[in-house]
């Protein structure tokens, strides 16, 4: 084969691959009201951690976290699906305050998609 088919290929080969979306739930029969929601504790793996003052409190242990959320929205975007508006994220997230959901969202600079009630963030993960 030559130099020529071989960058034809490479090059066909890398647009035609689409990555296999599989629905997890549906997949398991599982219902997103079975899943434990809130952020586990990075050191006792306790549920939920509590937002408070910037940063994750567990009341288990007492570990602190800036960025316990960051691996429950992993799992989010593996389970339900790459993208996520305020409203999803307080409920995934078990946190009260929109303002608090928007700031968790807006400081990983996930990207954004619509405006204000219609804004969706990209997981990127």
């Amino acid at each position: 084969m030559g130099e020529q088919q071989l960058q034809f290929l490479s090059s066909f080969l890398i647009k035609a691959h689409t990555t296999n979306k599989v629905d997890i739930l549906k997949k398991y029969q599982v219902e997103y009201a079975d899943i434990l929601r809130g952020v586990f504790c990075p050191g006792c793996s306790s549920l939920p951690m509590t937002h408070k003052k910037a940063k994750w409190i567990c009341h288990h242990c007492g570990a602190t976290s800036k960025n316990a959320h960051l691996e429950v929205l992993r799992h989010y975007s593996l389970l339900i699906g790459n993208t996520i508006n305020n409203r999803q994220a307080r409920d995934f997230l078990q946190v009260d305050g929109i303002q608090i959901a928007h700031r968790l969202l807006v400081k990983e600079q996930f990207k954004q998609i619509g405006n204000t009630s219609g804004r969706r963030y990209i997981l990127s993960y």
